[in-house]
């Protein structure tokens, strides 16, 4: 299953974030319990409504329970929450499975 974030990030920092991206994916801080990261995308030429998402891959539902990973990876999340995400423009979260691993009841 696979969780997918995406968020604005705040006028200016785009450089920055990206920047910022590459050092946290060079030496990634562990993760909640059951989330592995697959990556983070940039929209190209303003193409989207968004500016970026980061693609988790999740063990199981139970996953979504887990809180807090690493002393690292928290510090990570305060920064990029207080440095890089655009607030004021809600985050959209869509969580994915694969049709092979997808039940759809007669009729739908």
């Amino acid at each position: 299953m696979e969780a997918v974030y995406r968020f604005r990030i705040k006028p200016g920092k785009a450089g920055a974030f990206v920047e910022y991206t590459k050092k946290q994916e060079a030496n990634l801080p562990t993760p909640p319990p059951g989330w592995t990261y697959k990556s983070t995308y940039f929209v190209v030429q303003g193409f989207g409504e968004y500016d970026a998402e980061s693609r988790w891959e999740l063990d199981d539902y139970a996953a979504l329970g887990s809180t807090g990973g690493s002393a690292e990876w928290d510090a990570a999340n305060k920064e990029f929450f207080e440095e890089y995400y655009d607030d004021r423009f809600p985050m959209a979260t869509t969580l994915l499975k694969s049709a092979a691993d997808v039940f759809v009841p007669e009729g739908y």
